[in-house]
């Protein structure tokens, strides 16, 4: 640890011209009155988002699996190093706030509404679970989590993170989700690639050209929402579903589901796989057929039950 603070000092004296001097004015506390209010705040607010993400890189290169206490939409977690590297463009710049990260906080918020304790909420694509635990807190103890995930690496994290931070609610469920079961290629893209959030993008491979260097297929089970919800005798609230393109077919192997539980869904829309058109111009009109109102926020497509009209 020693070693890793020495080199962070060294990467902290070793910025550039601009921030090196806005180091010196934080540390000269009569300089800071100085300066406008409104370029001091975004000064600070840069200044220590830049460091919290030296502080990771260096902790990523010598100790990747270290866990940091850390939140991610306002859930306390332990997440390793090497995670939150994947969310860094997701880094809050707060002085004195430590690791915060805000990730698709428009979707955490709009299914909350709608969950309560004793629910169960199906997150189709979980990644790394930043829509999971914030929603597990919803539920609560008495309700229930599947966080499906196909990625190999990613829900081995997934599944340490849900044992560390003790979401006895949450299950992992290895599996890919698409219209009907069986098995088909994955392709998971590796964290050496050059974005941060490249394994965030692992995906089936029927008809996708893998878009990034590192990568590696193996072969994924598949199974419909039809399917394991009937295995597991259970009434969904809510489903997220965001799994690179694919989002439709998800939703045809979920007819009986949607027809008879009527869930909140939260889509992200992508470019198809198969029409490499945006996947809203079949989703919508096909969700409208089953009864559901839909509306568009950023990259996201929300459908209530039409019975329901918060």
């Amino acid at each position: 640890m020693i070693k890793l603070l020495k080199q962070l000092r060294r990467k902290v004296f070793g910025l550039d011209e601009q921030e090196a001097a806005l180091h010196r004015v934080i540390a000269d506390t009569n300089n800071l009155i100085a300066i406008p209010q409104k370029n001091l705040e975004k000064s600070l607010s840069q200044f220590h988002q830049s460091y919290n993400q030296m502080v990771l890189e260096t902790l990523a290169q010598n100790a990747p699996d270290t866990l940091l206490t850390c939140s991610i939409n306002n859930v306390k977690l332990k997440v390793s190093v090497d995670t939150l590297l994947t969310y860094v463009h997701c880094l809050d710049a707060y002085p004195n706030m430590g690791f915060q990260y805000s990730i698709e906080t428009h979707c955490v918020d709009w299914l909350a509404q709608f969950l309560q304790a004793g629910d169960c909420f199906l997150d189709v694509g979980a990644a790394y679970g930043v829509i999971s635990f914030p929603l597990a807190k919803v539920v609560g103890e008495s309700g229930k989590i599947y966080a499906f995930e196909p990625a190999r690496r990613t829900q081995q994290k997934l599944k340490r993170l849900v044992e560390v931070n003790y979401f006895d609610n949450i299950t992992v469920i290895p599996a890919a989700i698409a219209d009907k079961a069986g098995s088909a290629e994955f392709i998971e893209y590796s964290a050496e690639n050059q974005f941060s959030w490249a394994t965030d993008t692992s995906t089936l491979a029927d008809g996708v050209t893998p878009s990034l260097q590192h990568f590696e297929t193996y072969s994924v089970e598949i199974i419909t929402l039809d399917q394991f919800v009937a295995t597991h005798n259970i009434i969904p609230k809510a489903i997220k579903i965001d799994i690179e393109g694919f989002e439709l077919y998800a939703l045809h192997g979920a007819k009986e589901v949607l027809t008879t539980a009527k869930p909140y869904l939260c889509i992200d829309i992508h470019q198809d796989v198969k029409t490499q058109q945006s996947s809203l111009i079949e989703i919508q009109p096909w969700l409208e057929n089953l009864g559901y109102d839909c509306q568009v926020n950023q990259h996201t497509l929300f459908a209530c039950p039409r019975s329901d009209h918060r």
